[in-house]
């Protein structure tokens, strides 16, 4: 079984300044599927890539993962930027385009982070740019740096794997506020920002934290995984 995992791209200043890491892999994602004995095939973002490209690269994978980043540019999702962020819109376009055909290669989709608000982008949805200045009608919990409570719902595969209940860890400002086609809110934080999706069949799924830091020391987190891959098998018999 081979897995695709999106890289990441960053702008952070290196010994170089100023000079920009453009691919790089998250390794605790990685390192989880090497361990769980699936084979990770890390696809950097290409610029401007042509569909022949893309079908290609969906052929060499047998499910899609979309791994954590930096911010969705707001014009992915038809919105103006209310504030600067670190963005990367190649990036974007890139998995866009990954997604859909991987959707059309009836190919399943695991979404981490930033991956789930993606999902959630390619599929109409849009995104708070800040959840800390866009939603002012209730309390917010820390969503930048701390591990908190997410409830699940019953009727998901997301609660077969994971119960009820689960404490995360946290790194976002981003969030999903509408949703896209055909998917469902399964998870949320006490304070009601969406922490999960799927779709009617879990085909596609997405969590907002980072079960990739967590699988080594919470045996659900990486039962997750395992759920993902056994979904890939079935599709691929």
């Amino acid at each position: 079984m081979k897995i695709g995992v999106t890289m990441y791209e960053t702008s952070f200043p290196t010994s170089k300044t100023n000079i920009r890491i453009p691919h790089y892999g998250a390794y605790p994602l990685t390192d989880a599927l090497i361990y769980n004995h699936v084979t990770p095939l890390l696809l950097p973002s290409v610029i401007n890539p042509s569909q022949r490209l893309i079908k290609q690269m969906v052929s060499q994978f047998n499910g899609l993962i979309l791994g954590g980043g930096d911010d969705i540019d707001p014009g992915t999702y038809g919105e103006p930027a209310i504030m600067p962020e670190l963005t990367y819109p190649e990036r974007d376009q890139f998995e866009l385009a990954i997604i859909h055909e991987t959707i059309h290669e009836r190919k399943p989709i695991l979404g981490v982070c930033r991956g789930s608000q993606m999902i959630n982008v390619a599929l109409g949805g849009k995104l708070y740019q800040n959840i800390y200045t866009q939603i002012t009608d209730r309390q917010l919990i820390d969503h930048e740096g701390s591990f908190h409570s997410v409830t699940i719902s019953p009727k998901s595969r997301l609660y077969r794997v994971l119960g009820p209940k689960q404490i995360v860890n946290s790194r976002h400002h981003q969030a999903i506020k509408t949703l896209g086609h055909n998917l469902k809110v399964v998870a949320r934080a006490s304070d009601q920002i969406i922490e999960g999706i799927e779709n009617h069949d879990a085909s596609i799924q997405g969590v907002q934290w980072h079960p990739e830091n967590l699988w080594q020391s919470k045996l659900a987190q990486n039962n997750l995984f395992k759920d993902f891959f056994k979904r890939v098998k079935t599709r691929m018999q």
